[in-house]
């Protein structure tokens, strides 16, 4: 009766360790009575290993003493639980974990294989003290009193020669490596032979150097002799265990720290047990002066004193706190200081609740000072205080800055997911044009580009014909173009500029800027900064440090280093940009220390931005990390601009390639790389790269960007010559900007490129077969794009033709079938409307025959195709499976279809099934015998492989108001249960 309640005791307690002190004492009294409860003391153990270890190994020493059968059988729970003790990093564990291990060492005999290597690597491990290394060679030695050590015999040997030729002098350790050889000698006999040569090579070594004799090692001589003439060792070995305490020393001689436990246990009871001040109602009595002091910002000034600040507050929250399970937490978070941030929330309020309402005024007042003052903190550290703020509101307190106020904080830190939750209650409450734009831009920066684009729609800001003011919320949207296009018929408008006062044209153009740096349009961007140089409007040095890092990106992209080292000059070294661009700069005139000294200075920068947006989102923290990977880039740029080793550069240039293959598939991001890497590797050194570039660029719409890039490749300006052949030094990019051109709407002319372009390879005997196929691909699906409305008899054997000849390739791959597999099922579609308008209700003899035959016909290819594309991939894509059980569901009756399918499903892993097993069962009583058929075969042999992905959705079947579907489901259920029997039947035999 008194130990469940004990045991619940000890787990919800918060001073269990003193609770398995008295748990020691009861196992050592009652022995075997508390066997029963023995699991649940060994769950506790398990509990509080890492909690409260001095005490849970001293009651497992205990139960190793008081009941060491029953001990036995619970040693594999603490296996798992020793073994990383010790390889801990804390000497401290290790020791302690030693001491419990030759108290509890004669149970361990089966796990020796386990505990003995884990030993032998601390008596090898030169990195920890020596101390350790000596207390686990006495543990090793322990385990010779109960236990036969003959199987480890040869790391063991090993393990002592290093010992021996280490620490000659050391008499302590060479007795106990002695007496373990000893040891050896005695249980392998003549086996030890092996050995004696290592160990006479070692120690004479040691003679040589006229290193001291030990104790044991006469002993040893001895044993060793009487072994070689094959010869009892008996008397020796006696001899030796009967003064082995003696010369060796006993627990406490290497373990002198028997007060490590105590220490150790006293100073978590002086920590666990400091009550001082404590009031009838056991909570702590809080000291408001100390409060009041360590909440003072009069002396804060430097973000150093902001971060001492917020840490002494912290702190003095949770020492001070009236509630125990915080309070005990005080003296980790000295130490631990994520805890810090963990704790402060309920700290301030266990806190606030016991102040007086002076102090509660007085620590409003410097909490709302701290606030104002968030332009000269840290980034995390106002972000800890704008946490606290949101806690707040859950409480009745209320924060005394407005809305506004914090909103602007949370974007000074980038906490854009609090600033969007303070301005969407501004915007609610009275919405003005400053509130609606910073919502715009907040739902942008957030990647919620739909939430922008209603913001927008529901002020009615839809047209082009608006203040100027509003085009910049197209920016927010992230709508380029859009806005570009609207700054610029402003600009043409002399009426309307006219109009304008300095700052508004100011507007007008800087708006231009921005819109063309995002489009990447380096070339206008440029030029219109070069323009601008020029202006008197633009020659205030604030306005030109707006303009710099945009014409700075421009100019490098562009490799005008004159125009770049202009733009410098007017950015701060101090910022990002300023310390990025110059590490750039120098690194463009080989001034490797410069581009040192610019890639430390941006790192450093980097890191507090990162910390605040780490604690938002990785996609916040994206563009950062991004400018981290450049600063590693020109790092290695520098290297392969200064190494002439052509193997390295070849290392370096296929870390940049899987590297970027991690990236992300966005335009700018790609942009940023590959400007760092043109500054080793022309263009045309890195064909592939920049095609795939190019390829992100038409894929994202930027046809602009993937024109000039792939111009850039070709060496020319295909569009300048719009009638001349095309290049074809690269046939690769030559394709691309065929592609191009069929993106940019100019598809006869892409089809009739491509068609030359397939004719030259083909003439050629050494032509690329890979790219050959994907032409013939790329002809089909543009022929079926160009004809889709219009199929027909001469139409549809032009488009199959295209990806016949690229399925009849040797080299033909997943891509391949799957587009053959689709372009038939897009004609299946076809010919079935087709069909369906000829007659409203039609079967295979009132349809045309004709019509009829050719859409068997393709449904046959499909099936074949489609069974193909599963079987050439690990993981078939779903549509593909969706469409091939459509294909059976609807043309399953005819004998040539069910004939693919019964030869598909053999080909193709059962697996493939699991995923649509639903839609399978659901077609299960279908009224088509053949089709029902096939699914009810498909279906145990999915069963046959997969039981449990089967059984519960057939017995649900069973229950179905159908009576045709409960027959089905039987059926299937009857067939496992036949298949079942069988497999038994057969394992019996």
């Amino acid at each position: 009766m008194i130990m469940p309640p004990f045991i619940d005791s000890i787990k919800n307690s918060s001073k269990g360790f003193r609770l398995f002190r008295k748990l020691r004492a009861l196992i050592s009294v009652t022995k075997v009575s508390i066997s029963d409860y023995l699991d649940q003391i060994f769950q506790l153990i398990h509990a509080h290993w890492n909690v409260d270890l001095v005490e849970v190994l001293e009651l497992v020493e205990e139960i190793s003493r008081s009941l060491p059968e029953l001990f036995k059988i619970h040693v594999p729970l603490i296996i798992p639980l020793i073994l990383p003790l010790l390889k801990s990093s804390e000497e401290t564990n290790i020791q302690l974990m030693l001491r419990t291990i030759i108290h509890i060492g004669a149970k361990l005999d089966e796990y020796k294989h386990l505990i003995i290597p884990a030993i032998l690597r601390l008596i090898d491990a030169v990195e920890i003290q020596q101390t350790i290394r000596i207390q686990s060679l006495y543990t090793l030695k322990s385990f010779c009193k109960d236990l036969n050590l003959s199987d480890f015999a040869s790391p063991i040997v090993h393990t002592l020669s290093r010992l021996f030729q280490e620490y000659p002098t050391n008499v302590k350790m060479k007795n106990s490596a002695f007496y373990i050889l000893c040891h050896l000698i005695h249980h392998l006999g003549t086996s030890f032979a092996v050995f004696v040569p290592l160990l006479k090579r070692t120690l004479s070594k040691n003679q040589q150097n006229q290193f001291n004799f030990c104790d044991l090692e006469i002993y040893f001589s001895r044993m060793v002799n009487k072994m070689l003439r094959n010869q009892n060792t008996e008397e020796e070995y006696e001899q030796l265990r009967s003064i082995e305490k003696e010369v060796c020393g006993g627990d406490g001689d290497y373990f002198p720290d028997e007060r490590l436990r105590d220490d150790i246990t006293q100073e978590t009871e002086i920590e666990r047990e400091r009550e001082s001040l404590i009031v009838e109602d056991g909570k702590k009595k809080i000291n408001e002066e100390v409060l009041r002091k360590t909440f003072n910002v009069q002396n804060q000034s430097t973000k150093d004193d902001w971060i001492e600040w917020m840490r002494q507050c912290s702190l003095t929250l949770i020492t001070e706190s009236p509630e125990p399970a915080i309070r005990y937490c005080a003296d980790l978070a000295k130490t631990y200081h994520p805890i810090v941030k963990d704790l402060f929330n309920a700290a301030f309020i266990s806190c606030w609740q016991a102040l007086s309402k002076p102090s509660q005024n007085e620590l409003l007042k410097n909490f709302q000072t701290a606030l104002k003052a968030g332009s000269k903190m840290p980034p995390e550290t106002l972000q800890m205080l704008l946490q606290h703020v949101e806690f707040l509101e859950h409480t009745t307190m209320r924060c005394p800055l407005s809305v506004n106020q914090l909103s602007s904080l949370a974007e000074s830190c980038h906490a854009y997911a609090k600033a969007l939750h303070y301005r969407e209650l501004e915007f609610n409450s009275h919405h003005t044009d400053d509130s609606t734009e910073a919502l715009i831009s907040l739902n942008t920066r957030l990647h919620l580009p739909h939430a922008a684009e209603g913001i927008l729609r529901s002020m009615g800001i839809i047209s082009y014909h608006l203040e100027l003011k509003y085009v910049s919320w197209y920016e927010k949207l992230h709508r380029w173009s859009e806005a570009l296009h609207v700054y610029e018929t402003r600009q043409e408008d002399d009426k309307y500029r006219r109009c304008l006062k300095p700052e508004e044209r100011l507007e007008l153009i800087l708006g231009q800027i921005r819109c063309l740096h995002a489009m990447g349009e380096w070339e206008r961007l440029l030029k219109l900064t070069k323009a601008l140089w020029k202006d008197s409007l633009f020659s205030n040095p604030g306005v030109r440090r707006k303009i710099a890092p945009m014409g700075a990106i421009a100019a490098w992209n562009l490799m005008d280093w004159n125009r770049m080292n202009t733009f410098i000059n007017f950015i701060s070294e101090d910022t990002v940009e300023g310390a990025f661009y110059r590490a750039i700069y120098a690194l463009q005139l080989e001034k490797y220390d410069e581009v040192k000294i610019g890639i430390d200075k941006t790192r450093d920068l980097l890191d507090e931005e990162l910390t605040a947006l780490f604690a938002e989102s990785y996609m916040r923290a994206y563009p950062a990390i991004v400018r981290l990977q450049q600063l590693s880039e020109i790092e290695e740029v520098t290297e392969y601009k200064m190494t002439q080793d052509a193997q390295r550069r070849q290392k370096i240039k296929v870390i940049w390639s899987k590297r970027l293959m991690g990236c992300q598939k966005n335009l700018r991001t790609w942009q940023y790389i590959m400007a760092v890497r043109r500054m080793a590797l022309s263009p045309q050194e890195n064909v592939e790269e920049w095609l795939k570039y190019a390829n992100i660029a038409r894929k994202s719409g930027n046809l602009l960007v993937s024109h000039k890039t792939l111009s850039m490749l070709l060496g020319k300006d295909p569009a300048m010559e719009p009638l001349a052949p095309l290049p074809v030094t690269h046939p690769v990019v030559t394709y691309a900007y065929i592609k191009q051109l069929w993106a940019a709407n100019s598809k006869n002319h892409a089809l009739q490129f491509l068609l030359g372009f397939l004719n030259l390879l083909q003439r050629n005997p050494s032509h690329d077969s890979k790219l050959v196929m994907k032409i013939h691909l790329k002809l089909g699906e543009w022929q079926y794009q160009l004809h889709e409305k219009n199929l027909n008899e001469e139409t549809i054997p032009l488009i199959l033709n295209c990806f016949s000849k690229a399925k009849e390739k040797k080299n033909a791959g997943y891509k391949v079938w799957q587009s053959w597999a689709q372009i038939n099922f897009q004609l299946i579609q076809h010919f079935d409307k087709t069909l369906r308008r000829k007659t409203q209700k039609y079967t295979k003899e009132e349809a045309t025959k004709k019509l009829f035959l050719n859409l068997l016909s393709y449904v046959v290819s499909s099936v074949r195709a489609f069974f193909t594309t599963i079987h050439l991939t690990k993981k078939p894509e779903l549509k593909d499976v969706l469409r091939l059980l459509r294909l059976l569901f609807k043309y399953g009756e005819y004998k040539e279809v069910s004939s693919e399918f019964q030869q598909g499903f053999n080909i193709v892993s059962i697996d493939t099934w699991l995923e649509v097993i639903p839609q399978i069962i659901a077609r299960m009583d279908s009224p088509i015998k053949a089709v029902q058929r096939l699914i009810k075969d498909l279906l145990t042999s999915v069963g046959r492989e997969h039981p449990q992905a089967l059984v519960y959705p057939l017995s649900v079947a069973r229950q179905s108001h159908s009576k045709s579907r409960q027959k089905a489901a039987q059926q299937v259920l009857l067939n496992l249960l036949e298949l079942k029997n069988n497999e038994s039947n057969a394992q019996t035999r």
